[in-house]
């Protein structure tokens, strides 16, 4: 983990002027005019990383939760916005390779608009690089995205390697790419006991693999989010959809708005009450920052969990 406080991060496509700075208010906008004050907050967090206005108590229950993250924009809500622009670029009738432009353009788009902080253009870097692969015929490794895009970055800017959440974001997205193959459920299981098995073995490998930056950078550590995250994932990607359809409700059916805004409210109130939930177990603690010794120690003996090869693959005589 690099500490350099002195720098403090500038996100090379922060667009809070013009056009798209407009279409953030405007999208943060929507939801202060149709929902409780607290749950408009957290849905701009969760679409939009947008946390000023949050309280205090409820931002110190989303951190004692594990489930900080989900007000951060990140790559998951560049996967998010790809899914869905591709999705309507379908269902409007385009071929495959056109909903796949389309749906980069609308992740770009949400990048931009985001804020362009280091998890976004993380995760459309990798997109891009995957879309890349695809049109070339190529496998579009995940984990070449991921070099791809940490390099990109830190050639853009190098004290990019100093920010929290640049070293958050590809630790995080660095465990679920390297345990992706080690840790998955048994083909025999049922499909709901696979996805909560999948949903729990990701929310595991990400927190082992952000667990020192976390303690380097706010001097604690959190085991709720092992569990807390099971249930506030899936729920927070289903809230980024409700809050696109909320605005665009908003902008286009004025009066549908508080109907709809009536049950985007419910949603966000159980989704509040489960962060506060877990948040009451109890299960953070206060940690000194981590020494470099522990640190290569602790890295390397999770690169040797997670990317073993399974003597299978050398087996061809079978």
């Amino acid at each position: 983990v690099i500490q350099k406080p002195r720098w403090e991060y500038h996100p090379p496509g922060y667009y809070d002027e013009g056009a798209l700075g407009e279409l953030r208010r405007a999208v943060i906008s929507s939801y202060s005019e149709t929902l409780d004050p607290d749950h408009a907050a957290v849905l701009g967090g969760v679409v939009m990383g947008e946390r000023s206005s949050l309280p205090r108590d409820l931002v110190r229950a989303f951190r004692q939760a594990g489930a900080m993250h989900l007000l951060v924009a990140s790559g998951s809500n560049v996967a998010f916005a790809l899914l869905l622009a591709a999705g309507s670029a379908r269902l409007l009738g385009a071929s495959r390779a056109q909903s796949f432009v389309a749906g980069a353009l609308g992740a770009l788009l949400y990048t931009l608009c985001a804020g362009a902080d280091p998890p976004l253009v993380r995760g459309f870097l990798m997109t891009a690089a995957a879309l890349a692969g695809y049109f070339l015929g190529r496998n579009p490794g995940a984990f070449q995205g991921l070099v791809l895009s940490c390099w990109a970055l830190a050639l853009w800017d190098p004290h990019v390697v100093f920010n929290a959440g640049f070293q958050m974001s590809f630790a995080a997205c660095f465990g679920l790419v390297a345990s992706s193959k080690a840790w998955r459920p048994p083909p025999r299981w049922p499909a709901p006991a696979r996805f909560v098995a999948g949903v729990f073995f990701a929310s595991l490998a990400a927190q082992i693999a952000i667990t020192p930056v976390i303690a380097a950078h706010f001097r604690q550590v959190s085991l709720a989010a092992l569990f807390s995250n099971v249930l506030l994932v899936p729920m927070s990607g289903a809230l980024m959809y409700a809050g696109f359809a909320l605005t665009g409700v908003h902008w286009v059916a004025p009066g549908l708005d508080r109907p709809v805004g009536g049950l985007v409210d419910l949603a966000l109130a159980c989704f509040e009450w489960l962060v506060r939930f877990f948040a009451a177990w109890g299960l953070t603690w206060r940690t000194p920052p981590p020494g470099p010794v522990f640190l290569a120690v602790y890295y390397a003996a999770v690169i040797c969990l997670w990317c073993r090869r399974d003597k299978k693959e050398y087996n061809t005589s079978e």
